[in-house]
């Protein structure tokens, strides 16, 4: 982890923040009303917005920043610690484990990868919900925002998660999709998915950031039941 406290007496600090900013793997912008002030701070966000970083930006007081509304952010206002799914998404982008000494190396070594694609960067649900299906061996088969195409639905269909073998569909509904056009729309295709033979389970982005295990085993129970041998 790097912040400009870091930067040493004497260096020319634009250069610094940009040469950081360039080598890292992911960006923890802090918004509050303190560092909407900074002038640094604005700069940095554009940087790594035109760089297309991974962001995960902290609300620690004030307002959510304009230039970041249609990131996900984590609410660690009123002294709040980040939850669970946000230190793990952060671990997965950063390519270390929430889980430390051996039992860091029996999880790694136990990992289940997804078969295709991945979550996307920027989205703090689904890389806080890969990070706790990449330790369960159950897991295995998934793939990542992926397109189907239904012969009784007319355009292309795209799953958050997806288990081919299973057919099995796990959907993460942000806060647009809480809008009455954007709920019929996803019961409709719910309904197609399902006359398809496929299951499908919904979660909100709070279930999956601040209860990871209950999201967690429910997909293992609906994958559980796929697999019993009276469902092959």
């Amino acid at each position: 982890m790097w912040t400009d406290k870091g930067i040493p007496f004497g260096a020319e600090w634009a250069r610094t923040i940009e040469g950081k900013l360039r080598e890292c793997v992911v960006f923890v912008p802090v918004m509050s009303p303190r560092s909407r002030e900074a002038e640094w701070v604005g700069k940095e966000i554009l940087l790594a917005l035109t760089l297309k970083k991974p962001i995960l930006p902290l609300l620690l007081d004030g307002d959510r920043f304009m230039e970041l509304l249609d990131r996900q952010d984590e609410d660690v206002s009123g002294g709040h610690m980040p939850s669970h799914g946000y230190v793990a998404a952060l671990a997965g982008l950063a390519g270390t484990s929430v889980v430390a000494g051996s039992e860091a190396n029996s999880a790694q070594s136990q990992a289940s990868l997804p078969r295709a694609g991945r979550p996307r960067p920027d989205n703090l649900s689904e890389m806080g919900l890969e990070a706790s299906l990449l330790r369960q061996p159950w897991a295995a088969g998934r793939a990542w925002n992926q397109t189907l195409r239904l012969p009784s639905w007319s355009s292309p269909i795209r799953a958050d998660l997806l288990w081919a073998d299973e057919r099995v569909i796990v959907e993460i509904d942000g806060p647009e999709g809480r809008t009455r056009d954007r709920y019929e729309a996803d019961r409709r295709r719910d309904n197609h998915l399902q006359s398809a033979g496929y299951a499908v389970l919904r979660f909100t982005t709070d279930q999956v950031v601040n209860d990871a295990r209950t999201a967690t085993a429910h997909i293992e129970h609906i994958l559980s039941a796929r697999r019993a041998p009276n469902n092959q």
